[in-house]
C-alpha cells in the first residue's frame, strides 16, 4: 500500500508498504522505523467518506484501499491534559512522553531533524502567527515542536538574536540580592503582601539562594504595584486540572503536594506549568526562575501581549533583564537606577 506520509510541513515522505497490515499499532511501528520517528504519536489520515478531512485513524479497516494520505502528530505535545484526567496528580507530562537523552541514535537523529525544521520554517511561522494571531491551541497543533523548552529558547533567539536563559539567569543573579533590599525597604503596613513574602524567605533554611532567586521574581509585581493573582498561581495536586487553570490567561502555575502534615510554609513542589488560555503548554519545569523566562520567551514566540495589569512587571524583564530596548517607563527607570547604586 502506498502512502503520502505528512511528518511536518516541510518533511512530507512517500512510504511503500507490502506486507499487509494487521493493525494501527503494526503500522505505527512500521512507519516509527522507515522514518525514524520517536516518542508516541498519532497517525491520521484524510478520509474519502468526509471530503478527505483528517480524522483520527483507530482502525486499519479504515484506510482506503490502495493508498492513503497520512498526518503524523506528537501527542505529547498536543495532549489536552484536562481531558485525560480528573487530577493534576494524574496527569502525565512532557517529560514522560519526550524520548529520553540518553537513547538511541533514532532519538538523536529525531532531535536534530526537529531543530533543523523549525529553523528552515521560521519564516512562514512569524508570517502565520503574527498575521492570524491564532489560538495557542492551533498552534500547538500547528507547531508542537514549538513547545519544547529547548525550542522556545531556540525561538526567542531567531526572533530577538538574544539567548533567553543565558541572559534571563545572569540578569537575575547579579539583581536578585539588590531587589530583596528594595523589597525590605517598602514591606510594612501599607505593603502587607510583599512582608509576607519576604517573612517566608527569611524562614528558609536551606537552597537559600535559589530561593532568593524566585522571592525576587514573585515580589517585582507587588513592589511595582501591579496585582499578580492571575498570573501567578499554587493549587495542590489534587486539584482538578478545569479548576486549577480557570482564569489564568497566562501565568505560571506551581503545583505542590497535598500532604495534611505539613505544617510549615514550605509544601513540596511536584510541578512547575506554563498557563496560556486556561490550557497547560508546558510543564515539570526545573525551578521557578526556568519558568518565567520560559513563558517570557512564549510571549515573544506566539506574539502575545504583555497582561495589561503586570506591564511594568514584564518591562522590567525586557529592559532591564534582557537588555531589550532603552526608553523604560518612569516607574521602571525608577527601579533601574535603583538596581544600579
Amino acid at each position: 500500500m502506498l502512502f503520502r506520509v505528512i511528518v511536518s510541513p516541510d518533511n512530507i515522505r512517500r512510504v511503500d508498504i507490502s506486507e499487509s497490515l494487521c493493525s494501527v499499532e503494526h503500522l505505527k511501528n512500521i512507519l516509527q522505523e522507515r522514518l525514524e520517528l520517536a516518542g508516541d504519536i498519532l497517525i491520521q489520515f484524510e478520509d474519502p467518506d468526509f471530503g478527505n478531512e483528517l480524522c483520527n485513524l483507530t482502525d486499519i479497516k479504515e484506510l482506503p484501499k490502495d493508498k492513503a494520505v497520512l498526518k503524523i502528530l506528537y501527542q505529547g505535545a498536543i495532549q489536552q491534559r484536562d481531558e485525560s484526567a480528573s487530577s493534576i496528580s494524574s496527569t502525565p507530562s512532557l517529560n514522560d512522553l519526550l524520548p529520553s537523552t540518553s537513547t538511541s541514535r533514532s532519538s538523536t537523529l529525531h532531535l536534530t531533524q526537529r531543530d533543523s525544521g523549525m529553523e528552515n520554517t521560521f519564516a512562514m511561522r512569524r508570517k502565520e502567527i503574527v498575521g492570524k494571531q491564532p489560538f495557542v491551541s492551533d498552534v500547538m497543533n500547528r507547531w508542537p515542536a514549538l513547545f519544547f523548552e529547548e525550542q522556545i529558547c531556540a525561538e526567542f533567539f531567531r526572533v530577538t538574536r538574544v539567548e533567553l536563559m543565558k541572559t534571563f539567569l545572569s540578569s537575575l543573579d547579579e539583581h536578585s540580592a539588590q531587589l530583596i533590599k528594595l523589597y525590605r525597604s517598602r514591606s510594612g503596613k501599607l505593603d502587607k503582601e510583599l512582608k509576607n513574602l519576604l517573612d517566608i524567605f527569611d524562614e528558609k533554611k536551606t537552597d537559600v539562594l535559589e530561593y532568593r532567586k524566585s522571592t525576587a521574581l514573585r515580589g517585582l509585581p507587588l513592589y511595582l504595584k501591579e496585582q499578580s493573582d492571575g498570573f501567578l498561581k499554587t493549587c495542590l495536586d489534587t486539584d482538578p486540572v478545569d479548576v486549577a487553570v480557570q482564569g489564568m490567561e497566562l501565568g505560571i502555575l506551581t503545583v505542590v503536594e497535598d500532604d495534611v502534615g505539613t505544617v510549615n510554609s514550605f509544601p513540596t513542589t511536584r510541578s512547575i506549568a506554563l498557563i496560556i488560555e486556561e490550557q497547560i503548554v508546558l510543564d515539570d519545569i526545573s525551578s521557578f526562575p526556568t519558568a518565567f523566562a520560559l513563558l517570557f520567551g512564549l510571549i515573544y514566540a506566539l506574539n502575545l501581549d504583555y497582561p495589561k495589569n503586570l506591564r511594568y512587571t514584564f518591562e522590567v524583564i525586557q529592559k532591564v533583564f534582557l537588555n531589550l530596548g532603552t526608553d523604560c517607563s518612569a516607574r521602571v527607570q525608577a527601579l533601574k537606577n535603583s538596581l544600579l547604586k
